[in-house]
């Protein structure tokens, strides 16, 4: 999976070349001008110095010359370098985190229910964050360190052979340690990320249901299971700090000291026996003193790298995987001329292969354009899910469902929720304001169309009576609103989307029956000419629509008008009408 995270960064960079090659040019360059050529100009000085013939100033201009432009070009070449990096980084990040939203927006219903969103939403800045260490890494610090490396091992093999072949002995040494130590250190890590997205998820779901905290009294509940899991953390957290303390800093630190004290020895048995100048001596322990700088940087550069990649690993395990509903290469557009439904020899089976459990089984069903239709019975019975299937919020597993003779598999899942209006059991809207959220359906809509759509729903007279009234932010998940209200708006956006084919599921199971009373009307001018599905439990709510089925274990076992399906008297529905009083079940 490490491999899979490189190389979706790596197309991300490669995305725009003009910003993030040059860097990889520019900063090894920049590092070598600095770090190493400037050391050699510095030597050049103290030789001359060193001779016993008397020069005069004119011999030290051309490695004074040099002493300065070297660095100072080296300078203004990091400068643009960074400048490359930063607008590589931050045009990265911006493509990470649209295409991350694209996939986890465009995932299935049943990913999104069987996911925490706090902890979706924490592998998701870790993994849109993780790209700048990384890069950023790349440039400035892999590339720059190992190409300096190899000049200076060049440089010190002709200067001083047996220094230059100390270097080369230590460093593939430790680059072989530290790659064994860093692997295990990987898995430190990518535990440590999976408990920091438990504790997320945990933290978001808790404040998330916090009414439903206090309601039960259920804070030191909460606050023991957030104590647990942070107290995992922060063992997972210790383990890594502590294997990076010892015995990675340690190894690197002794290895830091072991090449300086042998640079030092081969320094001065060259200088003492007349191999080399002092100034080759200077050069030898600059360049030493970089090089040992480089060995603190590479167990930096392994940290960086690890624990970024720790990081990413979680995201990409999700994004590698396809979604569960996927819209075909050749997939067309859903035209709707008249609505009409076609279930045909539709199998359903819930679960994976470990466990499943069988719905529905040669299932069929027709629903005539226009016709309005009522889904009653149990619990498990099915209702629901037909609902999903129809949105192709799931796949069947057999046969198919067609509208106006479309294949729903054959074409764009967009095209196909554009053609129905959706108003759930549990509306939710978005924290923006009522005039957002009544327009969500239809965003092009005026001020004159959305107030329009709350009259008939009703939700006109109490938003009107709120001091900021359309413009009033309704809180996450429209907490600021009663059930009622949120009802309403939702049912004004479904009135405003105008769609051929309409869905409620329990859409009014929120109201009182005053409210309920006056939605009615304007649910049926919705329902007018439209192909509607109705869930219901309160009976009133479906009593005048054109025909009822009831659903028991995936069958359809009653089908037929309010007044046929009473005459059953032991059918189900009629025992159902016969428990409720006013459309309440007693």
């Amino acid at each position: 999976m490490v491999r899979k995270v490189l190389k979706y960064y790596f197309d991300i960079a490669m995305s725009q070349k003009r910003y993030s090659i040059p860097p990889l040019l520019m900063a090894p360059i920049a590092r070598i001008g600095t770090d190493y050529i400037q050391p050699l100009f510095t030597a050049a000085i103290i030789n001359k110095l060193g001779q016993s013939t008397s020069t005069s100033m004119s011999d030290y201009v051309w490695p004074i010359i040099g002493f300065f432009a070297v660095p100072f070009f080296s300078e203004l070449l990091w400068r643009y370098m960074l400048w490359s990096v930063n607008y590589n980084d931050s045009l990265g990040m911006e493509k990470i985190a649209n295409r991350t939203f694209a996939d986890l927006i465009g995932r299935s219903y049943d990913f999104h229910i069987n996911n925490f969103a706090g902890a979706l939403v924490a592998k998701t800045g870790r993994f849109i964050n993780a790209y700048e260490p990384l890069y950023d890494t790349l440039v400035m610090d892999i590339a720059g360190t190992f190409v300096g490396l190899i000049f200076a091992v060049v440089v010190l093999l002709k200067i001083s052979r047996p220094s230059g072949i100390a270097v080369l002995i230590v460093f593939a040494i430790f680059a072989f340690v530290v790659t064994k130590l860093t692997r295990k250190k990987f898995r430190l890590n990518k535990i440590r990320a999976e408990k920091e997205s438990l504790q997320t998820a945990q933290l978001a779901d808790s404040l998330t249901n916090a009414i439903s905290v206090k309601t039960f009294a259920k804070e030191i509940y909460e606050e023991k299971l957030f104590r647990d899991i942070t107290k995992e953390v922060r063992i997972r957290r210790r383990r890594a700090w502590d294997y990076q303390n010892m015995p990675m800093d340690l190894i690197t630190t002794n290895t830091v000291i072991t090449l300086n004290t042998i640079a030092l020895i081969a320094g001065i048995l060259a200088v003492r026996h007349g191999i080399a100048q002092v100034g080759t001596l200077v050069v030898i322990l600059l360049y030493v003193r970089s090089l040992t700088r480089n060995f603190w940087d590479m167990s930096r550069i392994m940290r960086t790298v690890e624990n970024n990649l720790s990081n990413a690993v979680e995201m990409m395990n999700i994004l590698d995987k396809d979604a569960e509903v996927l819209d075909k290469i050749d997939a067309k557009s859903l035209k709707v001329k008249s609505g009409n439904i076609r279930f045909t020899s539709v199998g359903f089976t819930y679960g994976d292969e470990k466990q499943k459990s069988r719905l529905f089984e040669d299932f069929s069903l027709e629903i005539p354009s226009g016709q309005t239709v009522g889904l009653v019975g149990p619990s498990g019975g099915g209702k629901t899910t037909i609902t999903k299937l129809l949105l192709r919020f799931m796949d069947v597993r057999d046969g198919s469902i067609k509208i106006d003779g479309q294949d729903i598999s054959e074409v764009t899942q967009r095209s196909l929720r554009d053609a129905i209006t959706y108003v759930p059991q549990e509306p939710l809207l978005f924290h923006r304001s009522l005039k957002e959220n009544i327009a969500y359906g239809k965003p092009t809509a005026t001020m004159k169309e959305i107030i329009e759509a709350a009259k008939k729903a009703h939700a006109h007279e109490f938003i009107e009576n709120l001091k900021d009234g359309y413009d009033t932010l309704v809180g996450e998940r429209g907490v600021k609103l009663s059930g009622g209200q949120r009802q309403r708006v939702a049912i004004a956006r479904a009135i405003l989307k105008n769609s051929p084919i309409v869905v409620l599921d329990e859409a009014t199971s929120a109201l009182d029956s005053e409210s309920e009373q006056l939605i009615q009307q304007a649910l049926f001018t919705l329902m007018e000419g439209r192909t509607t599905l109705v869930i219901a439990h309160r009976l009133s709510t479906i009593k005048h629509l054109d025909r009822i089925l009831v659903l028991e274990n995936g069958k359809v076992t009653e089908d037929g008008s309010h007044e046929e399906l009473i005459a059953m008297k032991n059918g189900t529905y009629a025992r159902l009408w016969s428990h409720q009083s006013g459309g309440f079940i007693e």
